[in-house]
């Protein structure tokens, strides 16, 4: 039974599938989803950035091969596929705002906030959290009141 509503960004998606350096970090939460433990929230907007993806070697994978990848994950039953509607863009303008997000950031956390998922998992400022990247804020208040824990694979 799902009891747990979780997010990924693009970057946590783009480690998993293409087994970036930090996919043994996320395997244990992609574990849990397909256990049916958690449900983990993804932004359309993650297919547009996801086809950057690179193996291990640094080489791009071509775009035929990335398209049946990215789909393929998509459509797994524990990933929620969320559009973005004006809801998820006036919020994001306002983070923005507010936390100097760049756009697809902003996007993505606007729409796991809207979503009510307890976690942002992200790897977008591991390393170096400075202003602009998700991992300079802890966590977000979402519209319905509750917080959003924005943390790295290993912190969720």
């Amino acid at each position: 039974m799902i009891s747990r509503l979780v997010a990924f960004d693009t970057c946590t998606v783009a480690h998993l599938l293409a087994a970036g350096p930090w996919a043994r970090h996320i395997e244990p939460i992609h574990q849990l989803a397909v256990q049916k433990k958690i449900l983990i929230v993804i932004s359309e907007i993650t297919i547009a950035e996801c086809c950057k993806l690179k193996y291990p070697d640094g080489m791009e994978i071509p775009i035929a091969q990335a398209r049946i990848t990215i789909g393929g994950f998509f459509q797994r039953q524990f990933v929620e596929r969320r559009t973005v509607t004006d809801q998820e863009a006036w919020l994001a303008a306002d983070y923005k705002r507010q936390f100097s997000f760049k756009t697809c950031d902003a996007i993505i956390a606007a729409t796991a906030a809207l979503a009510s998922a307890e976690a942002l998992v992200t790897t977008d400022g591991c390393g170096n959290a400075t202003k602009g990247k998700l991992l300079s804020i802890p966590s977000i208040e979402r519209p319905d009141g509750g917080i959003m824990k924005i943390c790295s694979p290993d912190n969720l």
